[in-house]
């Protein structure tokens, strides 16, 4: 009677086993697929995203909690400044109403926060710089890299020799 009494023990803590061992493996693989699927997406975020209510100048914008973002690694002119109401308008048509994704996030110590922004898997900092209307600041966290090649070697010249190439400044400048 106790053989059988150690057997239907020892039987029980195997299946107890079991079912631990087999908790932590679908513990793992749930981790794994997760994991994957976050550097598939280049590690963004699983949500929707922040829908922008409205666009400030050219490298700050408010999201629906009413949270100013600015453009991390990128400084666009002042409304004030020359280009500044373009780079606004280009901000604007780029992510006004639109859901984006905030990327590396960091406080600026005024109440704003600084982010990567992407939409619809696009890095807007990087558009913003290429378009003209941004200039890369010596930072852009994991795409500081990709923000630094974006401003290019476009500035070449003096503004004499631009006026003298044919070039001619902006209206308002």
């Amino acid at each position: 009677m106790k053989d059988m009494d150690i057997l239907e023990e020892i039987n029980s803590k195997k299946k107890k086993s079991n079912y631990r061992w087999r908790k932590l493996l679908i513990g793992i693989v749930g981790t794994t697929v997760v994991g994957i699927g976050a550097y598939s997406y280049k590690n963004l975020p699983f949500y929707i995203g922040e829908k922008v209510v409205e666009v400030v100048d050219g490298d700050t914008l408010i999201i629906a909690n009413r949270q100013p973002i600015r453009l991390y690694g990128i400084n666009a002119p002042e409304l004030e400044y020359c280009l500044g109401k373009d780079a606004k308008d280009a901000l604007t048509s780029l992510i006004l109403n639109k859901k984006v994704i905030l990327r590396e996030p960091l406080s600026d110590g005024r109440g704003r926060i600084l982010a990567l922004v992407y939409q619809n898997g696009r890095l807007i900092n990087e558009i913003m710089i290429k378009s003209g209307l941004a200039q890369y600041r010596r930072q852009g966290g994991s795409e500081t890299e990709k923000l630094s090649k974006a401003n290019g070697d476009r500035w070449f010249c003096t503004e004499k020799q631009a006026q003298k190439a044919g070039f001619t400044k902006a209206p308002g400048c």
